[in-house]
């Protein structure tokens, strides 16, 4: 996750991410997270079985609320 993550800027046509078992945990969700908020156009976010706790949820919450379109996480 950290390696895509200065790549999503690219790709805010994206309408789909799937992460599911990447295995990212806190900090690839830390280095994801600010990133993902540019995504204006994504409806589904996977995020299964990257093992995160309290710090990657802390990271990756202020985003959630700029994702107007999603709807399935």
């Amino acid at each position: 996750m950290q390696a895509l993550a200065p790549h999503l800027e690219m790709l805010s046509f994206l309408t789909s991410l799937n992460l599911d078992e990447n295995w990212g945990g806190d900090v690839g969700m830390q280095a994801l997270a600010p990133h993902l908020g540019r995504l204006s156009s994504l409806t589904s976010l996977n995020l299964a079985e990257n093992h995160l706790r309290v710090e990657g949820m802390q990271a990756l919450a202020p985003q959630l609320g700029r994702l107007s379109s999603l709807t399935s996480l």
